[in-house]
């Protein structure tokens, strides 16, 4: 056949005991480039305020929730989020997704996991406006668009029935 094979490795890593989720994947591809992801949960962080979202997700249990993951092609940042989360009618909840915008690949590593990610590649793209009282999202923006998309829960609210989206959570219920 005219068609050469091509292989890509692949290794994970599972480097955190606190919480045992996938922290790091290499890739390798057959042009050579290296592939790197990483995931960082809350026990991946050493916050100080104990107010912080991080440690009220650590003192809920929730040690599995994404809080920043990230992809790097030869050592060059190609996509990132960052999910920031808050208390809403009881809950914590996500309240903004941050992504990394960059016109080009640039060199991003993170030094230290006791503070949050740089902000300046990080931009707000999901703004969660509302949820009802079981942590459902009831209205969310999309930076960029300038559009809500709103949410109807039904079947006692264990299901959305309905999305509207370019109207607010208060001009459909």
């Amino acid at each position: 056949s005219n068609h050469p094979l091509q292989t890509t490795q692949s290794f994970y890593s599972y480097e955190n005991p606190a919480h045992f989720q996938l922290t790091k994947t290499v890739q390798y591809n057959a042009d050579g480039e290296q592939i790197i992801t990483r995931n960082y949960f809350p026990e991946d962080f050493n916050i100080s305020d104990p107010q912080s979202f991080v440690n009220k997700l650590k003192d809920e249990y929730r040690h599995s929730v994404p809080i920043e993951s990230y992809t790097l092609r030869d050592s060059q940042l190609v996509s990132g989020v960052f999910r920031v989360y808050d208390e809403k009618g009881g809950n914590l909840v996500p309240s903004t997704i941050y992504l990394a915008e960059t016109n080009q690949p640039v060199a991003y590593s993170r030094d230290s996991t006791a503070d949050l990610p740089n902000t300046t590649l990080f931009k707000p793209r999901y703004v969660f406006n509302s949820y009802n009282q079981y942590g459902q999202i009831l209205e969310q923006y999309m930076e960029g668009n300038d559009a809500s998309s709103s949410y109807v829960w039904g079947y006692r609210n264990n299901l959305p029935i309905a999305e509207a989206i370019g109207a607010s959570y208060g001009q459909i219920a």
